[in-house]
């Protein structure tokens, strides 16, 4: 007469385990993709100030053309280096919206503001 409870018992208890598991893992995928968002937007201050600081020192594109118009590069090289130019600026555009990306998710995940515009 005790045991009609059992197996309920036993069933509760296993929803219980695969509730408690579910949530270990949960907060594990949690913790990777916080430190994830973390690692890419160190990496993103560290690029941001790096383009900064080389946009501050000087513009290269005016620098390549005063070389083409003083005849110290050919119209090849004025092109090909002005085409350099355009895919690291295309990179770094690619990078600063991954950089965002990741500060809004973390935003989102912390809810806390971090940036403010």
């Amino acid at each position: 007469i005790l045991n009609w409870n059992r197996g309920q018992v036993q069933q509760a208890q296993a929803e219980q385990r695969m509730q408690e598991t579910q949530s270990r893992l949960y907060e594990q995928r949690l913790r990777a993709e916080l430190g994830r968002l973390i690692r890419v937007i160190e990496s993103g201050k560290a690029l941001l100030g790096a383009y900064q600081r080389d946009a501050l020192a000087t513009d290269l594109v005016e620098d390549l053309q005063a070389a083409y118009h003083e005849g110290a590069l050919s119209l090849t090289e004025f092109l090909n280096a002005v085409q350099l130019h355009r895919d690291g600026s295309r990179r770094y555009t690619e990078q600063l919206i991954g950089y965002y990306e990741a500060v809004f998710h973390l935003e989102a995940l912390s809810g806390q503001q971090l940036v403010t515009f």
